[in-house]
């Protein structure tokens, strides 16, 4: 071949080369697509490459095997952008885009759970993340959130509906009002109690009192003379609520021992909430579970009329749990199950929420 003939080769090389960088979209192979539209190959293994400098991969790969790490990755990373594919014009048909301003403000809230942006920079590597994919996560949340929102409002439940789970579950309401006295020694809290359990009943609401305001190591309901309110089953320390469940109205008991200290307890009431006083809370238990019920249907379906196609190298999409994952043999007849550390260059999952300093 003479010199002009390469020349000519390596220009005519260069000019395609030009053209499917131009075209990219077009012509780069697709990961996945979703109603026709692309998420390439090179998407997913540019986010696999960013992944790779964090802090999360660091710590992963010190407890699993690299490549099954980056195969996790680019699963989730690809389970996360076909359902932004999927939920942004769900949420748009519905009326409900967010705007730039309510991801703005929901960032700047962020950031303010943090010290320095030294530290929020810090949270978000050990997370997997860089400051720029932070913004379009937050948008998914949001989004998400106002389709809940959205559903919610539409389930009402009927009056009957709300009478009949107050009925079935009347136990939830059952409330027990007491006072206490938290001393941090048994020695003391047996002699105060001892005083209590001989005190006359015409003197025992004013001596109780007065013990909490001055002996109590709990300072919010010391102040009040020991009273703690109305509380139902859960609210409380299982050793506290099993105690004073055992009481007869106005009983002192001995100390109870709990992860705070002693409890010195006196049963002031016993009572039954009333529907009208819970009614607005059932009604919004109910809504939330049928509504979040409503969002799991109207997602599968979405992904099914979104006709979303995942490359196999990458495994396969279940619709009811929008993640992609490794086909195995009870997925596909004859199929063999994946090995314990997938093919190199394949790779793991990013988190799907914001950071947090707790």
């Amino acid at each position: 071949m003479s010199m002009k003939t390469k020349l000519l080769a390596l220009l005519g090389a260069a000019a395609l080369a030009f053209a499917a960088c131009a075209d990219a979209e077009i012509t780069a192979p697709a990961a996945a697509t979703v109603d026709g539209e692309k998420i390439t190959v090179d998407e997913v293994e540019r986010a696999l490459a960013q992944f790779e400098d964090t802090g999360q991969f660091e710590a992963l790969t010190a407890e699993e095997e690299p490549d099954k790490v980056r195969r996790q990755f680019q699963q989730g990373y690809l389970s996360q952008i076909v359902r932004r594919k999927i939920m942004r014009p769900l949420a748009e048909e519905r009326g409900l885009e967010v705007g730039r301003s309510e991801v703005d403000e929901s960032l700047e809230a962020i950031k303010a759970d943090f010290p320095s942006d030294q530290e929020f920079e810090a949270a978000l590597d050990q997370q997997g993340l860089s400051p720029g994919q932070l913004p379009e996560l937050v948008r998914d949340q949001l989004t998400e959130e106002a389709l809940r929102e959205d559903l919610r409002a539409e389930i009402e439940p009927s009056d009957d509906d709300l009478q009949s789970f107050y009925d079935e579950n009347i136990d939830r309401y059952n409330q027990t009002k007491a006072s206490h006295i938290l001393l941090e020694k048994r020695g003391q809290a047996e002699g105060v109690a001892s005083e209590l359990q001989g005190a006359k009943p015409n003197q025992i609401d004013k001596l109780f009192a007065q013990q909490a305001r001055k002996l109590s190591q709990d300072p919010g309901s010391g102040k009040k003379g020991g009273d703690l309110g109305y509380f139902g089953a859960g609210q409380l320390v299982p050793e506290f609520e099993q105690a004073a469940e055992e009481l007869e109205l106005g009983e002192v008991s001995d100390p109870v021992k709990s992860e705070f200290g002693f409890h010195i307890i006196r049963l002031t009431d016993r009572r039954l909430q009333p529907f009208e006083e819970v009614r607005e809370q059932i009604a919004q238990e109910l809504s939330g579970a049928e509504a979040e019920d409503a969002f799991q249907e109207l997602i599968v379906q979405a992904y099914e009329d979104g006709d979303v196609r995942v490359n196999s190298r990458y495994g396969e999409l279940d619709p009811e749990t929008q993640r992609i994952a490794d086909a195995t043999a009870e997925d596909v007849p004859g199929a063999e199950e994946p090995s314990e550390t997938p093919p190199a260059g394949e790779g793991g999952e990013p988190p799907a929420t914001p950071p947090s300093d707790q």
